[in-house]
C-alpha cells in the first residue's frame, strides 16, 4: 500500500499546480532575467510577477522580497545582514573596527530556535551581546522577560513563530509591537517557516520587520525560500557578485523556483481556513487515537498554542529511532524531531530547553501532516502505531 507520510514538517510533496507553473521556466523560458534580449526580458517579467505575488500574498511591498536558497540562507542573510555594519571584522570586511567593550549591539533571542539561527548568532556572539529569553516547559518564550531586556542598544529581536519540533506557536503580533514599543529602532525578525499555510500570516498592518519562508514546507520545491521585509531594514550582503535582489544577494536568480515560491505561497493562503481547519481535526484525532490506545504517552509542547500540523510525543520505555524504524517497515513514515538535526546523535535542543530528560527526549516522535493528508491516512496509522509501540516495548523487556 501507498506509505502514510507524517513528516510533513520536514518537506512537503510539491503540489501539481505549482509544478506546472515552474515548467515553462525550466524548458522553453530558460532566460537570464539579466538579459536584455526578449528571453532575459521575458524572464524578469516572470521573477518580477513572482515577487509581487509573494508581496501581495504575505503583506509587503515587493521590493521587500529577497529570494533565496530556502528558510536557512533567509535567517543567516537578516541576521548576518542587520549586525554586519557594525560587524565589519566578523564577516571579513578588512579595516573595520569592532566595537568597543560595552557598545556591542545587543541581540535577543531564545534557545529554543532553529539551528540556522543558533550557529548564525554563535559565530556572531564575541563581537555582540546576544542574550537568550527563558521560555516554559510547554516552549512558550517568557514575555515579561523579553520585554524587560529590550534596550536602547537592542538592534535585533529573533525568534521563531512556530517551533519546528514540538508545535508551539508564539504570539508574534503581539510581542512585535511591545518590543516596538520600547525600542522603535529595533529590527522584529520572526521565522515563519513552519506558519505560512498554518495560521495568518501578513506583515503590514503589524509591527514585524522580517519574515523568513521556504518553500518546501507548503508543497513548493526545496532549494527556495525568502526573507520578506514588511519596512526598510538596512541589510548587508552575505554574496558579492552580480548585485541581484537590488544588492542585497548577489547571483543569478532562479526564475522557475521564485515562481513556484510565488504559487506556493499563493495557495496556502486561499487554502487556508479549509487546511487549517482539517489538519488540526486530523492532529486531534491521531493525539486521541493514540493516547486511548497506548500507555505512558506524553505531549511535548503547548497544547493550545500550537501549529495545527506538528505533533510532539514521546513514548515511555522505548528509543524513538528504535520505533520510527519499525513504524517505517509497516509504511508509517514519521520523524524524531527536526530534519536538520535528524542524523545527530544528540537529544534534540528543543526538548532539552522544554525540560526534558535525555530518556523521554530520546523517545520521542513527531508526527506531522499537511493539506494533502487523508482521514485514511489517519486511521491506517492508528491501526499500526499502538501495535507497534507494543511490539518495541515487549522486546525492549525481554532484553532487559
Amino acid at each position: 500500500m501507498q506509505p502514510i507520510y507524517l513528516d510533513n514538517a520536514a518537506t512537503t510533496q510539491v503540489e501539481p499546480m505549482v509544478f506546472e507553473a515552474m515548467l515553462p521556466f525550466l524548458s522553453d523560458e530558460f532566460g537570464n532575467p539579466s538579459s536584455l534580449h526578449p528571453l532575459g526580458v521575458q524572464a524578469k517579467r516572470a521573477l518580477d510577477r513572482a515577487r509581487e505575488s509573494v508581496a501581495r500574498t504575505l503583506g509587503a511591498e515587493p521590493s521587500g522580497v529577497i529570494f533565496t536558497a530556502g528558510g536557512t540562507e533567509a535567517n543567516n542573510l537578516l541576521i548576518k545582514g542587520v549586525l554586519g555594519g557594525v560587524l565589519g571584522g566578523v564577516l571579513g570586511r578588512a579595516g573595520q573596527k569592532r566595537p568597543d567593550p560595552g557598545k556591542e549591539p545587543h541581540v535577543l533571542s531564545s534557545k529554543l530556535e532553529h539551528a540556522s539561527v543558533l550557529e548564525s548568532l554563535a559565530v556572531l556572539g564575541q563581537d555582540c551581546r546576544v542574550e537568550w529569553v527563558a521560555n516554559d516547559d510547554l516552549g512558550m518564550i517568557d514575555e515579561k522577560e523579553l520585554l524587560s531586556r529590550v534596550g536602547e542598544r537592542t538592534r535585533l529581536v529573533t525568534l521563531l513563530w512556530g517551533n519546528n519540533e514540538i508545535g508551539s506557536l508564539q504570539p508574534a503580533e503581539r510581542l512585535a509591537r511591545a518590543i516596538k514599543s520600547k525600542n522603535p529602532r529595533t529590527v522584529v525578525h520572526f521565522d515563519g517557516v513552519q506558519c505560512v499555510g498554518k495560521v495568518p500570516v501578513r506583515l503590514r498592518g503589524t509591527d514585524i520587520d522580517a519574515l523568513t519562508i521556504s518553500g518546501h514546507k507548503i508543497h513548493g520545491p526545496k532549494g527556495v525560500g525568502a526573507l520578506v521585509l514588511g519596512r526598510r531594514v538596512e541589510l548587508n550582503p552575505l554574496l558579492s557578485g552580480g548585485g541581484q535582489e537590488s544588492g542585497r544577494r548577489s547571483g543569478t536568480e532562479n526564475v522557475a523556483f521564485a515562481v513556484a515560491l510565488a504559487r506556493a505561497v499563493e495557495l496556502a493562503k486561499e487554502r487556508l481556513s479549509e487546511q487549517v481547519g482539517l489538519m488540526a481535526r486530523l492532529r486531534d484525532r491521531l493525539e486521541a487515537g493514540i493516547r486511548s490506545s497506548v500507555s505512558g504517552v506524553r505531549l511535548n509542547g503547548d497544547p493550545k498554542n500550537r501549529l495545527p500540523h506538528i505533533l510532539s510525543l514521546s513514548f515511555e520505555g522505548v528509543v524513538g529511532e528504535v520505533l520510527l524504524h519499525h513504524l517505517e517497515r509497516d509504511g508509517v513514515y514519521v520523524a524524531t524531531g527536526s530534519a536538520c538535526s535528524e542524523r545527530k546523535s544528540e537529544p534534540s535542543h528543543v526538548l532539552r530547553e522544554i525540560g526534558c530528560d535525555d530518556g523521554r527526549a530520546r523517545s520521542t516522535l513527531r508526527f506531522s501532516l499537511s493539506r494533502r493528508t487523508s482521514e485514511e491516512d489517519v486511521e491506517r496509522a492508528l491501526d499500526v502505531i499502538p501495535r507497534v509501540v507494543e511490539e518495541v516495548r515487549l522486546v525492549v523487556g525481554e532484553l532487559s
